[in-house]
């Protein structure tokens, strides 16, 4: 096995002229192929990317009124494509008014329901009952830490007093996430200013009027909820439609359209690849069977000298085999260089600093592996030859 190898190899670097036509061969298919399928890549790379720089793109709201509770909150968690679920409760109680316990300017900010494992919140430490998370704008408008106090504020026309409620305030929530005046509560807190707009008392709040609490049913008016991914938010949100009967509103337009276009980017290189291929595989065969005839006599008289023809069929696969190592190499080369100047042309002109031209590692080995396919498959369609070669009808015929 050793000799063979050492005799394949002086014959490669013996045919120089064959070796370099079968490396242009193949340098000048798959540098081609790399770069379209770097540029895709980048493009698909730059399109998600925009996508995911949208922190609620995941994100997903009911519409409209309907009345919903924890059944449905735990219908639509348990759904594969749900990474998050939380209740809303009546638009009318969506903003209220908030200052720092230590007195100061008065905001005005929405206030959301939240859960552990809140995607906007993601990062931070869970909320402890009877606490808050708040944006961090408003926590700069307001002067206030994680670990401070503030004060929600709502009145109504038809109460004659107003709801004021102290809660602590746990978590600042990030400011790319979270551009807005938004104040994160459990249910409960929720829930108290519910009741005030519906005429409740809340004596422990210190409005003494109104329907007696015990007598409220509690029910909400929809739900946010977040896909596990970005494939996953178009079903969900037709899912969310067809099982719940209401309407949402969500990225699933956008990002159907990016991925359908990523999917289309993909069918087109395929196909491209596909041609390529088979026109590099004809050719490498060609040249592999072309190699084996030149060689007929010298493997002939090999075999009359006691080499098993199964060892001789190897001769073509450890040439081939070097082949696609050169070739590979140039061609990683040549690509890299072109990836450099593309690099350099497109420089600043697309956003958030993407690359224009870029191969992840499964591409990279599937690359490495396809060729290497390729070529011994090519060779070993060869050697096949080889093993049907008569040596004393061969010699004859020289003779």
């Amino acid at each position: 096995m050793h000799q063979m190898l050492r005799l394949a190899i002086r014959d490669l670097l013996q045919n120089r002229l064959q070796l370099l036509c079968d490396t242009a061969l193949l340098i000048g298919v798959l540098v081609p192929l790399m770069v379209l399928l770097g540029a895709k890549t980048g493009v698909q790379q730059a399109m998600l990317a925009d996508l995911y720089a949208d922190p609620g793109i995941l994100e997903i709201n009911t519409r409209g009124n309907s009345a919903m509770g924890f059944a449905e909150r735990d219908t639509v968690l348990s759904w594969p494509e749900t990474g998050f679920v939380a209740l809303k409760t009546r638009a009318y109680t969506d903003f209220v008014r908030v200052r720092n316990a230590g007195g100061g300017r008065i905001e005005t900010a929405r206030l959301v329901a939240t859960e552990p494992g809140d995607p906007l919140l993601a990062g931070r430490p869970a909320l402890a009952p009877g606490t808050l998370a708040i944006s961090a704008g408003l926590a700069d408008s307001l002067g206030l830490d994680a670990g401070g106090a503030m004060d929600l504020v709502s009145d109504s026309q038809d109460r004659a007093r107003q709801l004021r409620i102290r809660r602590d305030v746990a978590v600042i929530a990030d400011a790319a996430r979270v551009p807005d005046p938004v104040i994160f509560a459990d249910y409960d807190t929720l829930q108290l200013f519910e009741a005030y707009y519906e005429g409740y008392a809340l004596p422990d709040h210190g409005v003494a009027e109104g329907r007696d609490l015990a007598q409220r049913v509690e029910d909400f008016e929809g739900m946010r909820l977040y896909a596990t991914d970005l494939a996953a938010v178009p079903d969900l949100a037709a899912r969310v439609e067809t099982t719940l009967g209401v309407q949402t509103r969500s990225n699933a337009t956008r990002i159907a359209a990016t991925l359908r276009l990523g999917d289309n980017l993909n069918l087109a290189f395929r196909i491209i690849a596909a041609v390529a291929v088979v026109g590099l595989g004809a050719a490498l065969l060609s040249s592999f069977w072309a190699a084996v005839d030149r060689k007929r006599r010298t493997l002939a008289t090999l075999a009359l000298l006691g080499v098993p023809r199964t060892r001789l069929a190897l001769f073509p696969l450890i040439q081939a085999g070097g082949l696609a190592v050169v070739g590979l190499v140039l061609s990683f080369a040549l690509f890299g260089g072109a990836a450099l100047v593309a690099e350099a042309l497109f420089s600043g002109r697309l956003d958030g600093g993407a690359r224009v031209i870029a191969l992840t590692p499964g591409d990279v080995a599937g690359l490495v592996l396809g060729t290497a396919v390729l070529v011994l498959l090519a060779a070993l369609i060869s050697g096949r030859r080889i093993l049907r070669i008569d040596p004393a009808i061969i010699l004859r015929e020289a003779t």
